[in-house]
């Protein structure tokens, strides 16, 4: 089954599934044209739904790497997800360790969350807090 490619918006990041086969070939060239549009129209955090993929060759697995390489540059980030080992030839495997590779979709989209800047708020303090100031106010 040649390669068919369906786009989706989730919370802002491009979500991309891929149903097929992504291999040398015209495979390649299908993924190298959609994704090359979606960045050049702006869209660079993407994640990729490997889970109906029926094959992955080195050229494939190039072309992922390719992918995240250019999105970094772009200011970006790629994650994939869904991937099953048994797609994977253990010769290459380790060449995804360049790429975030998830569980499930939620899990890809929450990986874009910003990892900073993020407050945390103990509910008994704040509650300590707002009593301690409504006791000084009424004192």
């Amino acid at each position: 089954m040649p390669l068919e490619i369906t786009c989706k918006n989730n919370h802002g990041i491009g979500v991309l599934t891929l149903v097929g086969r992504l291999t040398f070939g015209h495979d390649v060239l299908v993924f190298r044209m959609m994704f090359d549009g979606l960045v050049d129209e702006g869209c660079v955090r993407l994640a990729l739904n490997l889970s109906r993929l029926t094959e992955l060759d080195s050229a494939g697995l190039n072309t992922l790497l390719y992918a995240s390489r250019a999105l970094h540059k772009a200011g970006g980030e790629l994650t994939l997800f869904g991937l099953r080992k048994s797609l994977l030839d253990p010769r290459i495997e380790e060449k995804l360790d360049a790429v975030r590779v998830l569980e499930n979709e939620q899990d890809a989209i929450d990986s874009f969350a910003p990892r900073e800047g993020v407050r945390h708020y103990d509910v008994l303090e704040l509650v300590r807090s707002m009593k301690r100031e409504r006791d000084h106010s009424q004192a």
